[in-house]
């Protein structure tokens, strides 16, 4: 397998920035070793993108989406035969996807409001 590109989505850079100054404020030699820990670790996954399992917060996981923790830091990427591209940084605390709906709620909404809707005419009829 040849080697991959390593390229951050800009969202991603940016949190491990905000993350790197909220830790720096507690401890900037902490900081400094989370930050460079991560960043070796994203940097090795050139040579083998399939070096983590698979990330298993992804729904229908085509098996490309993998993910990795390092000092309580969840670092998820998809890679390509060309790229590995880092997406998302989160705290292992912080919920997955905390404010996206799942499919199957989506569905139920567009099920649910009609019904709703139709009941208040009624009611207010």
């Amino acid at each position: 397998m040849k080697k991959c590109i390593v390229i951050w989505n800009k969202s991603a850079e940016s949190k491990l920035q905000r993350e790197y100054q909220k830790i720096k404020q507690e401890s900037v030699q902490g900081a400094e070793k989370v930050k460079n820990e991560i960043l070796t670790e994203t940097r090795r996954l050139s040579d083998n993108p399939e070096r983590y399992p698979p990330d298993k917060y992804k729904r229908d996981n085509p098996g490309n989406y993998r993910a990795f923790e390092k000092h309580a830091y969840q670092t998820t990427y998809r890679h390509t035969e060309k790229e590995v591209r880092i997406l998302r940084i989160r705290h292992v605390k912080q919920e997955p996807n905390k404010n996206i709906l799942n499919g199957l709620e989506l569905a139920a909404l567009w099920l649910v409001v009609p019904l709703l809707l139709i009941q208040a005419v009624r009611y207010l009829s």
